[in-house]
């Protein structure tokens, strides 16, 4: 698919085949994220009680990157989700897709995903300074 075709001219099928990418993108971005949050936990667990400071403040950025990435890649890409089921013509909103398509909370799922990616990163860096 050519990015630079406007998208009121894609059918259904094409909008929700970018769609369906666009939300494996999104799964993508939170398997990272947690991945690498599950290692600076492991990190954490294991070496910060004896870490120098420089070593703390080394994994300290990676929690802080990790949250970073998680909080604006996956809130960017549901947010491109949001608009592309926007792209519904007057004609099309009659289908029963199209009526659930509306009722799905994209808003409050990126909301949440900043949110929990946030606070993960917050979590973590308070345990790499009190452990």
């Amino acid at each position: 698919m050519i990015a630079s075709v406007d998208q009121e001219n894609l059918s259904r099928d094409q909008q929700i085949a970018l769609s369906n990418a666009r939300l494996g993108h999104y799964m993508a971005v939170i398997g990272i994220a947690f991945a690498v949050s599950v290692v600076n936990l492991f990190l954490i667990f294991s070496f910060a009680h004896t870490a120098p400071t420089s070593e703390k403040l080394a994994l300290a950025l990676s929690v802080f990157n990790i949250s970073c990435f998680g909080a604006l890649a996956g809130r960017s890409t549901l947010q491109e989700i949001k608009a592309l089921n926007q792209d519904y013509t007057e004609a099309k909103l009659g289908t029963h897709h199209a009526r659930y398509v509306a009722e799905v909370p994209t808003d409050l799922f990126a909301a949440l995903t900043v949110g929990l990616i946030v606070l993960m990163g917050l979590v973590q860096l308070w345990m790499l300074f009190t452990v």
